[in-house]
């Protein structure tokens, strides 16, 4: 797969109005496990998700206590090789099976949608409910790939998105449908009452 083309780029410097992110650590990547799983991005994905959790004191003790490997193990039986085209199933029986407090609702974005109003709903969601959003994005007709969005910002004619792509182990920028369009999205929320994940 050509990353290139998916138009993540580093994070831009001064000029950029933002707000703060919510993940704060090094991410995981693909290459990371590619001797246990291969087309995984999702279970990478959702790896990091559970760490931006960990950093909430959101997630169980007994995963927090688990080495990325350990954990993705777990996710992958319930996130298996890939491609996975949807969190619809899976994301709601991984979160019930591991206890995790936290429910994957689908966002009202679709390929068609136009940018500026996929910026808009997803800005909505990580800036405003300090949520994170699994994106499905493609590049191609059999490129696609697993990314989690973790902040947002403007340039004086951009709206931008900080995402954790499973590839880079810092925070990239990605302009809404520059490079790769985005195919689906789902909010991902946590809270210490959940007692079960759902999806819509």
């Amino acid at each position: 797969m050509n990353r290139e083309k998916f138009g993540f780029l580093p994070m831009p410097g001064s000029k950029t109005r933002g707000t703060g992110m919510l993940f704060a650590r090094d991410g995981a990547v693909t290459a990371d496990f590619s001797d246990l799983a291969k087309n995984h991005c999702c279970a990478t994905m959702l790896l990091n998700y559970c760490r931006l959790l960990e950093d909430r004191g959101r997630l169980p003790k007994e995963l927090s206590a688990l080495s990325d490997r350990e954990l993705f193990s777990r996710i992958h039986r319930f996130v298996p090789n890939g491609p996975i085209l949807t969190l619809r199933r899976r994301a709601p029986r991984l979160f019930a099976r591991l206890a995790i407090p936290a429910k994957a609702v689908r966002l009202p974005l679709f390929f068609g949608t136009p940018a500026h109003e996929k910026a808009e709903v997803l800005a909505q969601c990580v800036q405003v409910r300090k949520n994170p959003a699994a994106l499905l994005v493609a590049a191609g007709p059999l490129s696609w790939h697993w990314i989690l969005a973790v902040g947002s910002g403007r340039t004086r004619d951009k709206s931008l998105l900080y995402v954790v792509t499973g590839w880079h182990r810092k925070v990239m920028c990605y302009v809404p449908d520059a490079g790769c369009h985005i195919l689906a999205a789902w909010e991902l929320s946590s809270s210490a009452s959940f007692t079960s994940a759902s999806s819509s």
